[in-house]
């Protein structure tokens, strides 16, 4: 059988008066991926994402710590705005404050489709990092390894 609906009581006013507005109430951090190109693409969302882009934000532009969008979608493996940024003519050769690619995170992830999508737009596969070291160094994926070798080889 169904249980009746029962109608909330509403709750009685606090005695206590309200809290004194302040003269400059702060801002609250909006945590939506709307709220930067950044979030959205390491969020995937790439309607978001589209929307920066269409509202004049550059597909290279690059947070406090140097990282593009294109970096953040390949660190997230957001395979759709991954696409999409490169096809905005994103480039795959820009490090980020520690001289990081979006190569060397596809490559760190073992995602051998997105190491592929960056070689097949110019990623730089001789490119080092802070330390001196380039994407191969930082394989753990024989198909990865594989695609990096084919890639160099073809180069020379």
């Amino acid at each position: 059988a169904p249980k009746p609906v029962v109608a909330a009581t509403p709750k009685p006013e606090p005695a206590v008066a309200p809290k004194p507005k302040l003269a400059v109430e702060p801002e609250p951090e909006d945590t939506t991926p709307k709220k930067d190109i950044f979030r959205s693409a390491g969020s995937g969302d790439v309607d978001a994402v589209k929307y920066h882009l269409a509202d004049g934000i550059k597909v290279n532009s690059q947070d406090k710590t140097g990282k593009t969008p294109l970096l953040w979608a390949v660190r997230s493996q957001k395979h759709a705005v991954v696409s999409h940024l490169l096809a905005r003519g994103a480039n795959p050769n820009l490090a980020d404050n520690s001289r990081v690619t979006p190569l060397f995170w596809a490559v760190r992830m073992r995602r051998p489709e997105l190491v592929s999508q960056l070689l097949s737009k110019g990623a730089d596969i001789g490119h080092k990092d802070k330390n001196g070291r380039p994407a191969l160094d930082h394989a753990r994926d024989e198909t990865i390894i594989e695609i990096l070798r084919r890639h160099a080889s073809e180069k020379e």
